[in-house]
């Protein structure tokens, strides 16, 4: 059990990483992995996916070094709720026993999926166990049971790795020592009652719906999502793709999002639609005239 996914991940990193090891990173991405990685010591690589936000695996091959500890995918994805299918995930296993026959060091594949309940169109997250060993999921409760602030999570290793026990043993200490202790143990109890009950995922894809025709009608160009609950919208022409300034504009239509620069997305914004229906719908004309209007 973990402290929250965040917790789940700097446990892992403190456990796998030397100084100067490299972690690849597909971008866009959640940005707080930079400082996650920079706390033990280790490198970033940032490799671009797709046009379509799928995973490059070509691109994270050619990345890959004798230093490569890791592998970070989000799916479904922060900000692009991209869901990567299971070619994508057998590519990457291909990529990375490959680079390992080679080089003798198999990179872990992190698998960061806190959203993974969270899909729409019958679209299911892709296991990664079953193609490759050196695996490891990371997650919380905080999106599946909207338990944001009570920080429960767990890692999950394939018990397949060869390094399981060692690696096991590493984040059993790293929690300790990174000052977490333990996951906050009243709420392992709640989990423990709680982990597998039914949730009603639906108002996020009708949110998505309502929130994409608003994006149609105002003529905005974006990701249409598979999973979790963000639209990952391009600029509107006129802007010169400045994320920056255009989501400094939207403040004046009383709407806050995220630029995509934040994530490694220059030229795009990010819209969490996990909120009312009603704010949803009451941006419509909002969207419409700050397309319009500088």
């Amino acid at each position: 059990m973990s402290v929250g996914a965040a917790g789940a991940i700097n446990t892992v990193l403190k456990a796998l990483l030397n100084p100067g090891d490299e972690v690849i990173v597909p971008c866009p991405y959640f940005t707080e992995y930079d400082h996650y990685i920079h706390n033990h010591n280790g490198e970033i690589r940032r490799v671009p996916t797709k046009p379509d936000f799928s995973l490059d695996t070509g691109a994270i091959g050619e990345a890959c070094s004798e230093k490569t500890a890791a592998v970070i995918i989000n799916s479904p994805h922060n900000p692009t709720g991209r869901v990567y299918s299971a070619d994508d995930i057998a590519s990457l296993a291909a990529v990375l026993s490959a680079h390992g026959k080679k080089t003798g060091r198999f990179p872990y594949i992190i698998c960061d999926e806190p959203y993974r309940a969270i899909t729409y169109g019958g679209k299911k997250v892709a296991s990664v166990f079953p193609v490759y060993e050196n695996a490891v999921i990371v997650t919380s409760f905080a999106k599946n049971l909207s338990l944001p602030g009570e920080r429960a999570g767990y890692i999950a290793l394939n018990p397949a790795c060869r390094e399981a026990k060692d690696f096991m043993a590493a984040a059993v200490f790293a929690t300790r020592v990174l000052g977490y202790v333990n996951a906050p143990a009243f709420f392992q109890k709640v989990v423990t009652e709680s982990w597998d009950a039914e949730c009603d995922y639906s108002l996020y894809e009708k949110r998505c719906k309502e929130l994409t025709q608003i994006m149609d009608y105002a003529g905005y160009t974006y990701a249409q999502p598979d999973g979790a609950f963000y639209l990952f919208v391009k600029v509107p022409d006129g802007w010169n793709g400045d994320d920056m300034a255009f989501t400094e504009h939207l403040k004046k239509y009383n709407i806050l999002c995220a630029p995509g620069s934040g994530f490694g997305g220059k030229g795009w914004f990010r819209i969490a639609y996990c909120v009312s229906e009603r704010t949803i719908l009451n941006s419509r004309d909002a969207f419409y005239k700050a397309a319009r209007e500088k």
